[in-house]
Formats: structure tokens, sequence, C-alpha cells
């Protein structure tokens, strides 16, 4: 396999405004003449598709372009970035999908600043793991559990950065 490039760490992470998450069908399904339908699993791993839309500034927009056509390859390198997604800000692998004849758009607003929106291809979203998702659909105490990571969350992204002498 090859490298992962690494999306610049100088660029703003895109933002949650229009951002969405569509997973890809997995299932063939056959109708029948009479009685229900078949179903199976055509494949166990398929990309997920992310709409994804970032703001730049003049300079930040003009990194983003050479470094889309020189380390991401114009679109075709597989890239490491940290998105959203259901166990929230976590390091994802995606590569940029056309959106018809184009691979992003990018806008100048009246602001001065550079809204560039994409389609990007998930390879493997990170979510629960098999054993995390048999804990947690066996305990009583769910709710509990819930409340708990969300106050940690909390705590790790909102709080602890604003503490005094950190």
């Amino acid at each position: 396999m090859t490298d992962i490039v690494v999306y610049p760490d100088k660029l703003p992470l895109p933002t949650y405004k229009n951002y969405s998450m569509s997973p890809l069908d997995r299932i063939q399904r056959t109708e029948m003449e009479s009685g229900y339908a078949r179903q199976r699993l055509k494949f166990t791993n398929a990309p997920e598709l992310l709409s994804v839309r970032w703001v730049f500034s003049e300079w930040q927009f003009a990194l983003f372009q050479s470094w889309y056509r020189d380390r991401a390859k114009s679109g075709a390198a597989w890239i490491s970035i940290t998105l959203q997604g259901s166990l929230g800000l976590t390091p994802h692998e995606v590569r940029f999908k056309g959106q018809g004849q184009t691979a992003f758009t990018a806008n100048l607003s009246s602001t001065n600043r550079w809204e560039v929106t994409a389609m990007v291809e998930a390879r493997e979203p990170p979510v629960l793991s098999s054993d995390v998702l048999d804990l947690l659909l066996t305990r009583d105490d769910f709710a509990a559990f819930e409340a708990m990571s969300i106050s940690v969350d909390t705590f790790i992204n909102d709080r602890w950065p604003n503490m005094a002498g950190w």
C-alpha cells in the first residue's frame, strides 16, 4: 500500500455547515415473482461518502490548491484528515470523489473568504468495535454510560484547554 498523505495542520478542518455522511448500500436485492425479495451482502467494506466544506482565507486557499495538486495528487491519493464521525473527531482515510467534472468547488464570498466544497469517500470510517458493541448492548446502564461519555468529552474538549496554567 502507498503512503498516506497527511492533510496540512496549517489549514482549518472542514466546518459543520453542510457536513453530511452517506454510507453506500452494501446489499444486493433481487425481486421475486411472488413472495419476499432475496437480499444478500454484496461486500463487507464499502466507502462512506462525506460532503465537506472548508472556509479559507486567500493564503489558505492558495496553500490548499497547491497541496491538493502536488501532495494529494489532484485527488487521486488517499489522505489522512481529522473529521467528525459517530465517534467524534477522529482520523479518517479519505480521497476526493469528483462531482461530475470537478473535484471540488470554490466560491469567493463577499467577505473575501473562499468557500470550498467537496465530496470525499472514507475508507473504513471509524466505528465501535464488535467487542464494545456487545458490551454496550448487554449493559443495563447504557444511559449512565452515555451521560458519562458526554461529561468526559465536555471536560477534555471544552474545560481542560481553558484551565489556568495549561
